[in-house]
């Protein structure tokens, strides 16, 4: 059972976590997923469940911000239905391939998830740095 500190870290987590993601576009999977792996396992949970409920976390996020972007998409007439079609497709085979081989084979590892998040993290900031200059 959480104490009263870890949910007010928690809930201060997410409210930085929402203030980089709305203020500088940046996704808040930033913050989240560190401290949700974090959190996780202090609770005890590892493996292929910690992985399993992180993803869970993750598509969540996406399914409601995607649902919000998507409606003011409609709204200000930016909707192209064979584009979204194909895109769509793409997406829902990678994300349904990726998470079923990581459900079901032991290729996965903690070290090498951390390694390709710290460089996605790190190609980010970079990014983000060289679009600031120009």
């Amino acid at each position: 059972m959480p104490d009263i500190l870890q949910i007010i870290l928690l809930l201060l987590t997410g409210a930085v976590g929402g203030f980089m993601s709305g203020l500088l576009g940046v996704g808040g999977g930033i913050i989240f997923v560190p401290v949700i792996d974090y959190y996780l396992q202090k609770q005890g949970i590892n493996g292929h469940l910690l992985v399993t409920l992180i993803l869970a976390n993750s598509l969540a996020t996406i399914v409601f911000t995607g649902a919000v972007g998507s409606i003011k998409q409609f709204k200000l007439g930016n909707y192209f239905p064979k584009e979204i079609t194909f895109t769509a497709l793409g997406g829902i085979f990678t994300s349904l391939s990726v998470s079923y081989l990581i459900a079901t084979t032991t290729f996965y590892s903690k070290s090498m998830f951390n390694i390709i998040f710290a460089l996605m993290l790190l190609a980010l900031i970079v990014r983000m740095l060289r679009n600031q200059k120009e």
